[in-house]
């Protein structure tokens, strides 16, 4: 969990109701806060596809990443 970058999702958030006039129900937001879906691969891929299939000419689309990244030690040798 990344307490920063669950405040930029709801700044974020906030800026887009208020001043942009986006619909809450129209969001989709994946955090790791216990509350909304989780980032995972899986749960990324399904909301591009889900972009993909509501969308339609003339549409405005929002997408927001908020995080970081790290190094892991590949124990297993399938990656350099």
């Amino acid at each position: 969990e990344l307490r920063g970058c669950h405040n930029d999702a709801g700044n974020i958030k906030k800026y887009l109701i208020e001043k942009e006039g986006f619909q809450e129900k129209d969001m989709l937001i994946l955090m790791d806060d216990g509350q909304h879906h989780q980032p995972t691969r899986k749960n990324i891929m399904d909301a591009f596809a889900r972009i993909t299939q509501y969308s339609k000419a003339g549409d405005t689309v929002f997408i927001h990443y908020s995080g970081h990244g790290g190094r892991v030690r590949d124990t297993s040798g399938d990656e350099e």
